[in-house]
């Protein structure tokens, strides 16, 4: 191997979980912090630029292009939602009736965009790019400097947030170890502003930890032991579950059930006859169970502080309202990052407080509403390609790296399903780790390319 390729290889090998490790430390809550934020979208760009024009790298196969080519739809429409429009097309798109009126009465004959708040969207335009940089970036390194390190970083991060959030707890409830003024500032939040998101983590990484068992137990089978990481693998699961049991989240208790047991069969690498049927029974049981419990439960009010009512703030009253803004927004959106500020008018005005809704706590709703038809068939085009990615990686040769790509399917399970009663993919963290888990779906450990892997 030339040297310059070799000093290359070697740079870039522990680039991908360097960059979620800081995606994870900046990117705890989903409120845009100007600065973390900031810090990881340039570098989100720095990688995208050497993704983009490096030849040293792999070229993107059909499934990875796939998404790439869903992401910059996705990316174009919210660009033109920040388009102004003739002011007789734009009254003819719903729920702007305020604003309409308001221009009316000042006689004013501006022009506006499809996004209402274009600030806002701006901004959420700009947060996609770091789990866009680390899905690009996986699958243009290629398995071999990704996924055996990726596979160790995700739970160790979740390790390291429930270690966090527990000395949070014992520091009492004025600690200074939580990362984030507006957050739940009794709970072990970890590095998160919410504990559903510090559930998330701690459940993405426990698919992980049962692969790595698997291996183990392999090994030890083979007689070749090796107790640092049995004790390792055996603390980042211990870490991981307690992350989960202390938070006190009511869709990771949910969660958790099916994702032990899936990691279970990870660790088993059997063929049982019930594994065939298991995966679609749980997968229905835990959605309804997570949408009947989740609605009736209090959600973080105002800046994620849990309140005891559940009226004006309970799920179901957030989804009946969230249901007319759909109604008025499903055909080209209010624009992206803009549902807080076009929330805020179905709100009955006599119950109206100092507390507000961020979020419509169902990102499947909130898409609709902030991108449309377009967003909406954008999100359809993406779980159909995750589900097939998912199904052919099931149909290949059992092999160590093939049960890797199975747990980043269990972990993303994990998203889509919290998504119908949170928002875990508006914080960058999550949403970057996602987009490493997608990209290890995708990105074959046997590359095609005739490029010498480095």
């Amino acid at each position: 191997m030339p040297y310059r390729q070799h000093a290359f290889a070697s740079l870039t090998r522990f680039t991908a979980s360097g960059y979620l490790g800081l995606a994870v430390l900046l990117g705890g809550a989903s409120h845009p912090d100007v600065f973390a934020h900031l810090v990881l979208q340039l570098i989100a760009l720095g990688l995208l630029a050497i993704a983009v024009f490096s030849n040293r790298l792999h070229p993107l196969n059909a499934s990875q292009s796939g998404f790439v080519l869903l992401l910059m739809i996705f990316s174009s429409w919210t660009v033109l939602q920040l388009v102004p429009l003739p002011g007789d097309v734009w009254s003819f798109l719903g729920g702007r009736e305020i604003v309409k009126d308001g221009a009316d009465l000042l006689g004013t004959s501006a022009t506006f965009p499809i996004s209402m708040t274009p600030e806002r969207t701006l901004l959420a335009l700009m947060g996609g790019l770091p789990p866009a940089a680390a899905f690009v970036w996986i699958c243009r390194l290629g398995w071999s400097r990704t996924a055996p390190y990726v596979q160790w970083t995700i739970p160790t991060l979740g390790a390291l947030s429930a270690g966090v959030g527990l000395a949070q707890v014992f520091s009492g409830p004025d600690s200074s170890l939580y990362f984030y003024q507006h957050t739940n500032d009794q709970l072990p939040v970890g590095i998160f502003s919410n504990p559903n998101h510090q559930a998330t983590l701690c459940l993405m990484g426990l698919p992980f930890v049962a692969t790595i068992a698997a291996r183990l137990r392999r090994d030890v089978r083979y007689g070749d032991r090796d107790d640092t990481k049995i004790v390792l693998t055996a603390t980042l699961g211990f870490a991981n579950l307690l992350g989960i049991l202390a938070v006190g989240s009511i869709a990771g208790y949910i969660l958790l059930g099916p994702v032990l047991l899936l990691s279970a069969a990870l660790v088993a690498r059997g063929d049982a006859p019930w594994r065939r049927f298991a995966g679609g029974i749980i997968l229905a049981g835990v959605a309804a169970a997570a949408i009947t419990f989740a609605a009736a439960t209090p959600t973080p009010d105002g800046p994620n502080r849990t309140s005891v009512q559940a009226s004006e703030i309970s799920r179901y009253q957030i989804w009946t309202r969230s249901s007319e803004l759909m109604g008025d927004h499903a055909m080209v959106g209010s624009g992206l990052g803009s549902f807080r500020r076009v929330y805020a008018p179905y709100e009955d005005p006599s119950l109206v407080t100092s507390k507000y809704i961020n979020h419509a706590h169902n990102d499947y709703i909130q898409i609709i509403i902030e991108s449309g038809a377009p967003g909406l068939m954008v999100l359809c085009g993406a779980l159909i390609l995750w589900i097939v990615t998912a199904a052919r990686n099931r149909s290949l040769l059992p092999s160590d790296e093939v049960w890797i790509k199975h747990a980043a399917a269990i972990s993303i399970m994990v998203i889509v399903l919290h998504s119908i009663v949170d928002y875990p993919l508006r914080t960058p963290a999550i949403a970057t780790i996602a987009a490493a888990c997608l990209a290890i779906m995708v990105t074959p450990y046997r590359c095609p390319s005739s490029r010498p892997a480095a």
